[in-house]
Order: structure tokens, then sequence, then C-alpha cells
């Protein structure tokens, strides 16, 4: 995605499931998905 801002390092998580706004990646840590439309 060379058209967006590269502030941060990307990530090195995957995730797995999605339920609602809810991302959970393969540690089973979740993240609230605030860039969803």
């Amino acid at each position: 995605m060379s058209y967006l801002m590269s502030n941060y390092a990307p990530l090195e998580v995957t995730f797995v499931k999605g339920e609602g706004c809810y991302l959970t990646d393969t540690k089973g840590d979740q993240y609230l998905d605030a860039l969803s439309g």
C-alpha cells in the first residue's frame, strides 16, 4: 500500500477472527477495529 503514509513499521500480526468491531490474532489478543467503515 504505497499510497498510505508510512509513519510506523507494519505490525507483525495475523488476524484469525473478526466479530463485531473486534479482531482476534493468533495469540488470542483482541484489537478494536477503528478503521472499518
